[in-house]
């Protein structure tokens, strides 16, 4: 019985991993993911990588910087293995993992438990979503969901969780796609009824409020209340506003009766109200993410290799090599200062420099975009230690020879 158990146990796993395995091995990467490269015989080539903004990776030459956006484990590997085959002889093995799984996410904001950002390694169902964000609220709208695509151009989705949990009819489920938004709106509060009297005086009409929820890239997303129809610059700004390196360009309003794309930057370059939309109570105001990404690319700089935190930082004015090394905490201990290299990307070609750092008569300016790789001292340890190792073979044979002698 004990063996038959373990039997049964070993066939559920495999059903189990064989499936999640077949979906990472054909799963694309994106930026944000965190890659952990090995090149066995090579490991100084290899390492933790973060995928930048603009979709590539750089490694320490002769790879380089590499488009990766798109491309599976699999196919990194192949690529890494046909550049270092132009180098190398012999079999090259390259290992390559998904060790954070950034660029596929989903929002999902409203009367959840847990809301924000949520990753993952393939799209989930509604279902699965909602059960990622720590389940429902009691005040949570369950006939009316919205699911608010990451493609402006289509339309906006309602769900009827309610029905689907009573009819079980997956159809009424729409499929999920990474950057979209999922809001759970709270119930309406029902009306009391009023009974009126010939005799009794007529009741004071209790004053309106009026809701405005406020998604996507704001300080503070959430439902906030209005004792007036309120303008679009003021929720923004009562949601805290939103940084300098985001784009007001498409802000998307989102009423009963459609969606609206604001440019805000129009509005606060001419003071033009009429770009501005009249709001509803009820109405959904959603700040992109979009052209973000090549605003950070615009702005930053990659450090990878023997520093104490390895990453891409924002630049802002004028910096220099040593300033964006100490921006990554610094050299470690195995940091090799004589052989810092940068990469930058040229309209045609892509250039690298070789710094060292000791003898250099001034410190290269950085430029946003660039990468910059400090390598470490082993390949020089590894010199020192081979030549250690034939004095000392020497040395064994001289005293040897002398023992002959004698």
């Amino acid at each position: 019985m004990v063996r038959g158990s373990g039997y049964q146990l070993a066939f559920i796993l495999i059903l189990v991993i064989l499936p999640l395995h077949a979906v990472m091995a054909g799963y694309e990467v994106g930026p944000g993911d965190v890659l952990n490269i090995r090149i066995w015989g090579h490991e100084d080539l290899g390492g933790a990588v973060t995928i930048g903004p603009d979709g590539t990776i750089a490694l320490p030459p002769p790879i380089g910087v590499l488009q990766v956006k798109g491309l599976t484990t699999s196919r990194i590997s192949e690529e890494i293995r046909s550049i270092l085959k132009r180098y190398m002889k012999g079999d090259i093995q390259v290992i390559v993992q998904v060790t954070q799984f950034n660029s596929q996410a989903i929002y999902i904001f409203g009367e959840v438990s847990s809301p924000g950002r949520k990753s993952f390694v393939r799209p989930p169902s509604l279902i699965e979503l909602i059960a990622m964000a720590g389940g429902l609220k009691p005040d949570a709208d369950v006939e009316d969901i919205r699911v608010i695509p990451s493609d402006q151009g289509a339309p906006i989705e309602r769900v009827n969780l309610s029905r689907f949990l009573e009819t079980g009819d997956r159809s009424l489920l729409p499929d999920l796609h990474p950057g979209d938004t999922v809001f759970v709106p709270p119930k309406g509060k029902p009306q009391k009824a009023v009974i009126q009297e010939t005799s009794a005086p007529k009741p004071q009409a209790e004053k309106r409020r009026f809701i405005i929820h406020v998604l996507g890239k704001v300080s503070r997303p959430g439902t906030y209340e209005f004792e007036e129809p309120p303008s679009l610059p003021e929720v923004i700004s009562k949601a805290g506003g939103v940084g300098e390196d985001h784009l007001l360009r498409k802000v998307r309003v989102i009423g009963r009766d459609g969606s609206r794309i604001v440019d805000m930057e129009r509005f606060m370059e001419t003071g033009d109200r009429l770009l501005l939309p009249s709001l509803s109570s009820g109405d959904i105001v959603y700040i992109p993410e979009e052209e973000f990404v090549e605003r950070f690319k615009e702005r930053s700089v990659s450090v990878i290799g023997a520093v104490r935190s390895p990453g891409t930082f924002p630049i802002d004015g004028k910096v220099n090599l040593l300033d964006v090394i100490a921006m990554a905490g610094g050299m470690t201990r195995e940091a090799d200062p004589s052989r810092v290299i940068i990469t930058r990307e040229e309209p045609n070609f892509i250039a690298s420099q070789v710094i060292d750092l000791n003898r250099m008569k001034s410190v290269p300016v950085i430029k946003p975009g660039d990468k910059i790789f400090v390598p470490t001292s082993s390949q020089v340890s590894r010199s020192i230690q081979t030549a250690f190792n034939i004095i000392r073979d020497i040395l064994f044979i001289y005293s040897t020879y002398l023992i002959i002698r004698r």
